[in-house]
């Protein structure tokens, strides 16, 4: 009985070595995936901060080219009236 138990104790203590390793294994995996993350999210940050940027000088410039045209019918209308 003694044998047996051993026995037991050897394979219990093989399938919590092996676990551990599996264990290890996926916090390993876990700690590359939440890099690799932090490094997407500051990606993505950095790429809103562009789009921002980017709408506001967009936006910008289509109100400039809207009083350019409003300034250019002005003017042919005052041409026009002068005619």
């Amino acid at each position: 009985m003694f044998t047996m138990d051993v026995a037991k104790v050897r394979e219990l203590m093989e399938e919590s070595n092996r676990l551990q390793m599996e264990l290890s294994d996926l916090e390993m995996q876990v700690n590359e995936k939440e890099s690799v993350m932090s490094s997407l999210n500051a990606d993505l940050g950095e790429l809103r901060m562009k789009i921002k940027e980017k709408s506001m000088t967009l936006k910008g410039c289509q109100e400039r080219l809207a009083n350019m045209d409003d300034k250019k019918i002005r003017e042919q209308i005052e041409e026009k009236r002068r005619d």
